[in-house]
């Protein structure tokens, strides 16, 4: 683990109305562990402060991910010691779409 920045990428999010696109980028602006977010092409960049974030921020970097189709799979970089049994608890919602 590292305290450098990463970059995550939201591609092809498909908003349903003004408010939804709304509530995506308010959830990311709500989490102390985030720092921007850019337009590139049809995605968005979103930076995180490092790859440790608090439980809270994970937990709703997740359900934002799941909500909006998100590729969960780059979220693997935020398991650590720490958090891992949670993480990989193969019954959880993200399990298999973060780990396949």
């Amino acid at each position: 683990m590292s305290d450098h920045p990463i970059e995550l990428r939201a591609e092809r999010i498909q908003f349903l109305s003004d408010l939804d696109e709304e509530s995506f980028f308010r959830c990311l602006d709500r989490m102390v562990s985030f720092l921007s977010y850019e337009g590139e092409g049809d995605a968005v960049k979103i930076v995180v402060k490092s790859d440790k974030l608090s439980d809270g921020d994970l937990r709703n970097l997740l359900g934002l991910f799941s909500r909006y189709g998100v590729d969960m799979r780059q979220l693997v970089v935020f398991v650590g010691t720490d958090n891992e049994v949670w993480m990989r608890n193969p019954e959880a919602y993200w399990f298999r779409t973060m780990f396949r």
